[in-house]
């Protein structure tokens, strides 16, 4: 939670462009899949939109048919459901969508373009 409470500072702190420079888009925040309560935080800001991870190795089965992770679609779900535009990344292949890991960081491997490519389909598609 306490992490929530600092992005959402943050993006109350940092000095937005004018309005004119991007119309309905002024404030978003970025919540690494939140709590129905930190949404309605987001909300209370007069922030537009939301960014969120869909991390491919948290999936059910990450290189066959997706089953996509509850609390995302559940996050999505009330975000969308309360006015908010959301933002979604696609990151982290699991070890089977993976050509190897070339810099000896974690989480960051280079994805198989063809399995990245399937997933980002079902994620768009679901």
């Amino acid at each position: 939670m306490r992490r929530a409470w600092l992005s959402v500072l943050v993006a109350a702190l940092v000095p937005a462009p004018a309005a004119a420079d991007v119309g309905d888009n002024a404030i978003g925040v970025n919540t690494h899949i939140p709590a129905d309560p930190v949404v309605d935080l987001v909300v209370g800001l007069d922030a537009h939109w939301v960014r969120v991870d869909n991390n491919w190795r948290d999936q059910t089965d990450p290189c066959g048919t997706i089953g996509f992770f509850a609390p995302l679609d559940n996050f999505v779900t009330y975000a969308i459901a309360n006015g908010l535009k959301v933002y979604m990344t696609l990151a982290y292949a699991p070890p089977c969508g993976s050509i190897g890991d070339g810099d000896g960081m974690p989480n960051n491997d280079v994805p198989n373009a063809a399995r990245y490519g399937a997933y980002a389909r079902q994620a768009v598609a679901h």
